[in-house]
């Protein structure tokens, strides 16, 4: 369904300015050792054309896989983060981790010297402040040391997360059309015909892009690209245009993306 030169045909070292980008996900609903969660992180450019900006897919618990789409989102300015809505009970573990990242952004902001800048250096101090303030008495090493770890990364983005109001950022459920290869198959014609740019070289997911077929195990980082293409086509419009030109002529993409639409909901996380 994709062709390896479509991507090294079109590939970018650099984004234009963007004027949407967007988080999304394929879930995976596990210990973090089954299927990988697909989290892309992808925008749309003034010369409405599309780029993938970053994966950050990997073997994720739930928790795990919204809290690295959600730094990504701050990283990269999404305007909002999507996931496909395939497993019940996502709305409120979405609502549920949005919660502990609030909870544990302000203890850091607690914990912190006024001299402490959140763009620089961590204060390690102030994360240790806050871990013990956030764990139980009865905590063990590991637990602390993984808290520990989850403070550090989120570092950088607490001026962000508490700037944002108590919703958080909006996230929205996408209603899956079809199949995997059907949804595929509305998308790769805007990569034969140029409209998308890989920002950067993405081996795992470029080999799952080219090699995968119906059959074969959940291509959940090609999925992440699909759901976030046919999002950002469906509020853009022109680079499907393009895309009916090529030679699949794919004429009933307007249809199919208009049944997506409908479909599609929309869930603010809350405290």
């Amino acid at each position: 369904m994709f062709k390896t030169a479509w991507f090294t045909n079109t590939r970018v070292t650099e984004a234009p300015e963007l004027r949407r980008t967007i988080v999304m996900i394929d879930p995976a609903d596990n210990s973090g050792s089954g299927d990988e969660a697909g989290i892309i992180v992808a925008g749309t450019g003034f010369d409405a054309r599309h780029y993938i900006l970053a994966d950050r897919s990997g073997h994720y618990t739930v928790s795990r896989w919204f809290r690295v789409a959600f730094l990504a989102a701050l990283q990269f300015h999404a305007d909002y983060i999507g996931y496909e809505k395939s497993l019940s009970g996502l709305d409120r573990k979405v609502r549920d981790e949005w919660k502990q990242i609030r909870t544990d952004a302000l203890a850091l902001a607690q914990a912190r010297t006024w001299s402490a800048d959140w763009s620089g250096e961590v204060e390690f101090a102030a994360i240790a402040a806050a871990a013990v303030d956030l764990l139980s008495a009865h905590a063990d090493k590991t637990q602390h040391a993984e808290l520990r770890s989850r403070l550090t990364e989120l570092w950088p983005y607490v001026a962000k997360v508490l700037d944002l109001p108590h919703s958080g950022l909006p996230v929205r459920a996408v209603k899956p059309d079809g199949s995997k290869s059907y949804r595929a198959q509305l998308v790769s014609p805007l990569f034969e015909n140029g409209s998308v740019s890989l920002v950067g070289v993405f081996p795992m997911l470029e080999h799952v892009m080219a090699t995968w077929q119906e059959g074969m195990p959940s291509p959940d980082r090609m999925d992440a690209v699909v759901h976030a293409m046919l999002d950002l086509s469906r509020s853009g419009g022109s680079t499907f245009e393009h895309a009916k030109a090529g030679p699949r002529g794919q004429n009933m993409i307007e249809t199919n993306l208009a049944r997506n639409s409908r479909g599609a909901g929309v869930i603010r996380t809350r405290p």
